[in-house]
């Protein structure tokens, strides 16, 4: 096991819905020509990065935002983690499947799975996998990447399998 997925933690809750699956991906930069171009299984769906999380909305923010201006910065981060995972969704010229599916990376490793799907009310957002959340395992892997891609980010990817 590569991952210590937190099964046993009060802070999630498990909603039942399939499971969860880490990867790690290497990102390529602008530099890189040849990349895969990859698409998760159709039954995942993608819910968070180590490098850039998805902007819950915590419990206490769901629906007593301030003002307006809250409203907007809220969704202003959401909008900014959209389009830095997913760059063509504005793309009306591209397929759909091409504006939300497809990622660019020069590698990418399936590295741990389990039924258990952990949810946060306090957080509003699903759990995703941080580098603490590795095995030695895990981080061993995950720093062999580093060394075999200098330069390069490492992003540890977590999907919910619905």
């Amino acid at each position: 096991m590569n991952v210590n997925f937190p099964v046993d933690s009060t802070t999630y809750t498990d909603t039942g819905e399939g499971g969860m699956v880490v990867e790690l991906a290497v990102m390529p930069s602008d530099e890189d020509g040849d990349c895969i171009a990859w698409r998760p299984e159709s039954a995942e769906c993608f819910v968070g990065d180590d490098v850039c999380p998805f902007p819950g909305l915590p419990q206490e923010a769901r629906g007593s935002f301030q003002s307006i201006d809250h409203v907007k910065e809220y969704y202003n981060r959401l909008n900014a983690w959209t389009k830095r995972h997913f760059p063509f969704v504005d793309d009306a010229e591209k397929p759909l499947q091409e504006r939300i599916g497809y990622r660019r990376c020069l590698e990418r490793i399936e590295i741990g799975a389990t039924k258990w799907s952990g949810y946060s009310d306090e957080d509003g957002r699903y759990w995703h996998c941080t580098y603490d959340d590795l095995t030695d395992n895990g981080k061993k892997l995950y720093n062999e990447l580093k060394q075999k891609y200098p330069g390069r980010q490492v992003h540890i990817l977590t999907f919910l399998e619905t």
